[in-house]
Protein backbone atom coordinates (compact mmCIF):
# COMPACT_ATOMS: atom_id res chain seq x y z
CA UNK A 1 0.00 0.00 0.00
CA UNK A 2 1.48 3.48 -1.15
CA UNK A 3 2.02 5.55 1.76
CA UNK A 4 -0.36 8.52 2.12
CA UNK A 5 1.98 10.75 4.14
CA UNK A 6 5.75 10.59 4.04
CA UNK A 7 8.23 11.93 6.70
CA UNK A 8 10.01 14.52 5.21
CA UNK A 9 13.81 16.77 5.61
CA UNK A 10 11.85 19.77 6.60
CA UNK A 11 14.53 20.70 9.95
CA UNK A 12 14.11 24.01 12.57
CA UNK A 13 17.54 25.32 12.93
CA UNK A 14 18.72 27.86 15.09
CA UNK A 15 19.26 31.09 12.85
CA UNK A 16 22.49 31.83 13.93
CA UNK A 17 23.85 28.84 13.19
CA UNK A 18 23.14 28.57 9.36
CA UNK A 19 26.58 28.13 7.09
CA UNK A 20 26.55 30.69 4.61
CA UNK A 21 28.94 29.59 2.50
CA UNK A 22 31.56 32.47 0.89
CA UNK A 23 31.15 32.89 -2.96
CA UNK A 24 28.93 30.14 -3.59
CA UNK A 25 25.46 32.13 -4.25
CA UNK A 26 25.80 33.51 -7.62
CA UNK A 27 23.29 36.36 -6.54
CA UNK A 28 25.20 39.69 -7.12
CA UNK A 29 22.02 42.21 -6.90
CA UNK A 30 20.18 40.76 -3.65
CA UNK A 31 17.16 43.35 -4.55
CA UNK A 32 15.09 45.14 -2.12
CA UNK A 33 15.70 42.89 1.39
CA UNK A 34 14.26 45.60 3.26
CA UNK A 35 10.62 44.80 2.05
CA UNK A 36 11.14 41.42 1.99
CA UNK A 37 12.10 41.73 5.59
CA UNK A 38 9.39 43.86 6.29
CA UNK A 39 7.12 41.33 4.90
CA UNK A 40 8.99 38.53 7.10
CA UNK A 41 8.31 40.14 10.42
CA UNK A 42 4.74 40.80 9.93
CA UNK A 43 3.77 37.35 8.84
CA UNK A 44 6.70 35.15 9.41
CA UNK A 45 8.90 32.90 7.63
CA UNK A 46 7.01 31.80 4.63
CA UNK A 47 9.33 29.77 2.41
CA UNK A 48 11.83 27.05 3.57
CA UNK A 49 15.39 28.05 3.33
CA UNK A 50 17.07 24.98 1.45
CA UNK A 51 20.58 23.38 2.97
CA UNK A 52 22.91 20.41 2.72
CA UNK A 53 22.81 19.31 6.59
CA UNK A 54 25.94 17.62 7.75
CA UNK A 55 25.95 16.40 11.40
CA UNK A 56 24.88 19.43 13.40
CA UNK A 57 26.04 21.68 10.18
CA UNK A 58 23.48 22.96 7.73
CA UNK A 59 25.16 25.20 5.09
CA UNK A 60 22.83 27.04 2.75
CA UNK A 61 22.20 25.91 -0.68
CA UNK A 62 19.27 28.60 -1.90
CA UNK A 63 17.33 31.52 0.21
CA UNK A 64 20.33 34.04 0.52
CA UNK A 65 17.59 36.63 0.45
CA UNK A 66 15.47 34.85 2.67
CA UNK A 67 17.83 34.43 5.45
CA UNK A 68 19.09 38.10 5.05
CA UNK A 69 15.94 39.29 5.58
CA UNK A 70 15.25 37.24 8.75
CA UNK A 71 18.09 38.98 10.11
CA UNK A 72 17.26 42.67 9.22
CA UNK A 73 13.51 41.83 10.43
CA UNK A 74 14.68 40.69 13.94
CA UNK A 75 17.05 43.78 14.08
CA UNK A 76 14.73 46.75 12.79
CA UNK A 77 11.23 45.41 12.97
CA UNK A 78 10.58 42.25 15.00
CA UNK A 79 8.96 43.76 18.65
CA UNK A 80 7.60 46.88 16.97
CA UNK A 81 4.23 48.05 16.72
CA UNK A 82 2.34 46.23 13.75
CA UNK A 83 5.11 43.34 13.27
CA UNK A 84 5.38 40.09 14.88
CA UNK A 85 6.61 40.32 19.04
CA UNK A 86 9.30 37.58 19.51
CA UNK A 87 12.10 37.62 17.45
CA UNK A 88 13.06 34.66 14.66
CA UNK A 89 15.30 32.50 16.87
CA UNK A 90 14.94 29.18 14.89
CA UNK A 91 14.15 29.08 10.58
CA UNK A 92 12.83 25.98 8.52
CA UNK A 93 15.31 24.63 6.46
CA UNK A 94 15.12 21.53 4.05
CA UNK A 95 17.73 19.15 3.99
CA UNK A 96 18.73 18.46 0.91
CA UNK A 97 21.01 15.43 0.12
CA UNK A 98 23.21 16.91 -2.96
CA UNK A 99 26.48 17.38 -4.17
CA UNK A 100 27.97 20.35 -5.10
CA UNK A 101 26.68 20.14 -8.86
CA UNK A 102 23.15 19.88 -7.64
CA UNK A 103 23.41 22.58 -5.18
CA UNK A 104 23.98 24.98 -7.67
CA UNK A 105 21.09 23.73 -9.96
CA UNK A 106 18.70 23.76 -6.78
CA UNK A 107 20.07 27.41 -6.51
CA UNK A 108 19.73 28.66 -9.69
CA UNK A 109 16.25 27.08 -10.30
CA UNK A 110 15.42 28.62 -6.65
CA UNK A 111 17.00 31.58 -7.94
CA UNK A 112 14.23 32.08 -10.07
CA UNK A 113 11.37 32.84 -7.81
CA UNK A 114 10.64 35.26 -6.42
CA UNK A 115 12.87 38.00 -7.25
CA UNK A 116 14.47 35.54 -10.40
CA UNK A 117 18.12 35.79 -10.96
CA UNK A 118 19.59 38.36 -13.82
CA UNK A 119 20.95 36.62 -17.04
CA UNK A 120 24.77 37.22 -15.61
CA UNK A 121 23.70 35.65 -12.10
CA UNK A 122 22.51 33.05 -14.30
CA UNK A 123 25.83 32.45 -16.56
CA UNK A 124 28.01 32.30 -13.55
CA UNK A 125 26.15 29.53 -12.29
CA UNK A 126 26.15 27.89 -15.69
CA UNK A 127 30.27 28.41 -15.63
CA UNK A 128 30.66 26.86 -12.59
CA UNK A 129 28.58 23.90 -13.75
CA UNK A 130 30.76 23.72 -16.73
CA UNK A 131 34.05 23.62 -14.63
CA UNK A 132 32.73 21.12 -12.59
CA UNK A 133 32.14 18.85 -15.86
CA UNK A 134 28.40 18.88 -16.11
CA UNK A 135 27.04 18.16 -20.13
CA UNK A 136 25.61 21.17 -21.86
CA UNK A 137 22.34 19.12 -22.34
CA UNK A 138 22.18 18.05 -18.51
CA UNK A 139 22.00 22.30 -17.61
CA UNK A 140 19.48 22.50 -20.10
CA UNK A 141 17.46 19.66 -19.02
CA UNK A 142 17.40 20.78 -15.78
CA UNK A 143 17.34 24.47 -16.64
CA UNK A 144 14.40 23.83 -18.63
CA UNK A 145 11.68 23.34 -15.66
CA UNK A 146 11.75 27.22 -14.81
CA UNK A 147 13.68 28.08 -18.30
CA UNK A 148 12.59 27.51 -21.99
CA UNK A 149 14.72 25.30 -23.91
CA UNK A 150 15.88 28.45 -25.89
CA UNK A 151 16.72 30.54 -23.19
CA UNK A 152 18.56 28.03 -21.21
CA UNK A 153 20.80 27.43 -24.56
CA UNK A 154 21.11 31.37 -24.95
CA UNK A 155 22.80 31.31 -21.55
CA UNK A 156 24.27 28.21 -22.46
CA UNK A 157 26.05 29.81 -25.01
CA UNK A 158 26.68 33.18 -23.51
CA UNK A 159 28.58 30.88 -20.89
Amino acid sequence: MEKVIKKTDMLRVLLSAILVEEGFNVREDMGDVDALARQIAAQGQKQPLKGRREGNVVTLTAGHRRLEAMKIANEKYIGTPGFLKDKIVYVDVIAERLDDKDRVLEMLIDGDSSKPLSNKEMVKGINRLLAMGVDQKEIVRSLGMQKSQAQAYNLLAVA
